[in-house]
Parts: C-alpha cells; sequence; structure tokens
C-alpha cells in the first residue's frame, strides 16, 4: 500500500473524490507561517480541520466582526455551509492537519442512515456555538483511512469510503453534544489561572518572568505550568508570546511608532528579536505586516 507521509501535501477536489458526498478531502505538513496561506472563502458543505499537530489560528465571520478560535492537536475546527472563514493573518501556522469538505450525498442519506437522520445530522453539525472541538483519536485514523483509500483504491472504495465518513461525523456530532455551549472568558478571580491571565494582560509590555505570573496564581511554577496549559491549550511562555505578537500587530497599525518602538512597547527585548519572533508566528517580517496593512 502506497503511504503518504512522504509527502507535504494532498488534496482532492469534487470529481477527485471517490465518494460523493465528500467535497474535498485533503492533508498537509505546514513547515512555516508562509508555506500554506489560508484566505477568507467560503464552500457550500461543511468543512471540518483535524490538527494532528502545531496550532491554527481559524476565523469566522459574526455579523459585522470575526470571531477567532485557536486550535491546537487532537482538536477540530468546523465551519458551516456558506460561512466566510479563514486563516488569522490569512497563513497556516506549522502544523499537520487533516480536512474535509461534506456536501449533501446522493439520495439525501449517508451509508447507513434514513434521510431524517442525515438532515439532523447535518444540522447539528452546523451549531455555531460549538465550532471548535476535542475529539478522540480514532478520528485522526478514520482521516488517514480515507486519505488512503484515495491513494490506493481498491475493491468497494467508494462504500468504504461513505461508511468511514459516516462514523467520522457521528463521532465528531457525539462529542459536539456533549461539549458545553461557547462562553466568554470566566472572570472569577479566585481561579489561580484566570487571575493570572488577567495579571499576565495588564503586564504584557512589561518584562516580567513566568515565575512572577506564577506568584500571581498563587501556585508553584511547575503546579502552575502544568494547570496553565490543560487550561489554555499553551504553555505560560507560548502564550506570553502570542500575546505580545497580536499587541504589536496592533501597535504596527499607527504609522508613527517605528519597529523599535512597538517591539520594545510589546515586551520584546530587542527589535532584531521581535522581527524573528514575528516572522516565525505571522509569516512576513513586522515591515511587511505593516505595508500589507
Amino acid at each position: 500500500m502506497k503511504h503518504y507521509f512522504d509527502k507535504d501535501r494532498l488534496h482532492w477536489r469534487h470529481d477527485d473524490c471517490l465518494a460523493p458526498e465528500l467535497d474535498a478531502l485533503g492533508w498537509v505538513t505546514a513547515h512555516g507561517a508562509k508555506d500554506v496561506s489560508l484566505p477568507p472563502n467560503t464552500h457550500p458543505g461543511l468543512e471540518v480541520h483535524l490538527l494532528v499537530s502545531g496550532r491554527v489560528g481559524f476565523w469566522v465571520r459574526e455579523g459585522d466582526g470575526r470571531e477567532v478560535y485557536e486550535v491546537g492537536p487532537g482538536e477540530a475546527f468546523l465551519t458551516p455551509p456558506g460561512q466566510e472563514h479563514g486563516g488569522v493573518d490569512e497563513v497556516m501556522q506549522p502544523c499537520q492537519v487533516f480536512w474535509l469538505q461534506v456536501v449533501e450525498p446522493p439520495g439525501r442519506q449517508f451509508a447507513g442512515m434514513t434521510r431524517g437522520e442525515t438532515r439532523d445530522l447535518l444540522e447539528r453539525l452546523a451549531n455555531p456555538e460549538k465550532l471548535r472541538l476535542k475529539l478522540p483519536p480514532i478520528c485522526e485514523l478514520l482521516f488517514k483511512s480515507m486519505v488512503e483509500e484515495h491513494l490506493a483504491p481498491g475493491l468497494y472504495t467508494p462504500a468504504m469510503l461513505r461508511a468511514t465518513l459516516t462514523r467520522l461525523l457521528v463521532l465528531v456530532a457525539r462529542e459536539q453534544e456533549a461539549a458545553p455551549p461557547r462562553v466568554g472568558p470566566p472572570t472569577h478571580d479566585r481561579d489561580p489561572i484566570n487571575r493570572a491571565v488577567a495579571w499576565m494582560n495588564q503586564h504584557l509590555e512589561s518584562g516580567f518572568s513566568i515565575d512572577e505570573a506564577a506568584a500571581v496564581s498563587g501556585l508553584s511554577p511547575r503546579s502552575f505550568h502544568d494547570r496553565f496549559r490543560a487550561r489554555m491549550g499553551l504553555t505560560p511562555g507560548d502564550w506570553r508570546t502570542r500575546r505580545r505578537i497580536d499587541l504589536a500587530k496592533q501597535m504596527l497599525r499607527d504609522p508613527h511608532l517605528s519597529v523599535t518602538a512597538v517591539a520594545l512597547r510589546a515586551g520584546f527585548s530587542s527589535s532584531q528579536y521581535f522581527s524573528t519572533v514575528f516572522r516565525r508566528f505571522v509569516g512576513v517580517t513586522p515591515h511587511e505586516y505593516r505595508e500589507r496593512r
């Protein structure tokens, strides 16, 4: 059997897909922020991304604004049909990801389901309050199986794909049903992580250490690191860097501030280090980012 792990990108669309309800299927490894673009787009079917490694910032259009979702390993990001979405700064950060787009199947029935069950499943998956989900490991294997079927079609491949797709979508729907609705960030100051996050947000421009943030939380540095990562999906250091990059992007929109001034105000020790980190996270230098805006 031919394996795809020696490739960086595979993508099938429309007529290339071997199951009629699959409108697109893909797998990609992005080694840098400039390898894969994620411009604003819409599509007629439901889209499901599954992150295997790395992290990606997605956004979806909500009214006149955008809602941003930070998606990490083992998590899925769903976009309902017709909803505009894209990647933060139109790039995909270093990661490995599967994705698919699914449309209404022939006869309006997924394999093994009635029309009513199929309609109900698609409506559930389009729930705008539950677009980011933690999925069980079996879902990655199901994505791999569908890619393998396209690389090496065999006896009854369309039937195998349709059955695998149905199983994947049902598992996603079950996780979606169990997940709590999206709510705003908790603010209760008795929670040590919430207290530390609030303090870190207020001191991004200073050179605070992670040990200082741990002290604010009231936890030991080790316990703070572990609990912060479990809650936020990032280490405290990585979270601090990403928030400083966000702050810098806002300041770069002011033409009266030099890049050096932005770097220092955002809490970076030098403009050279700032430029290196900014390019790694955003895919372009601070000067290029400013010119694009």
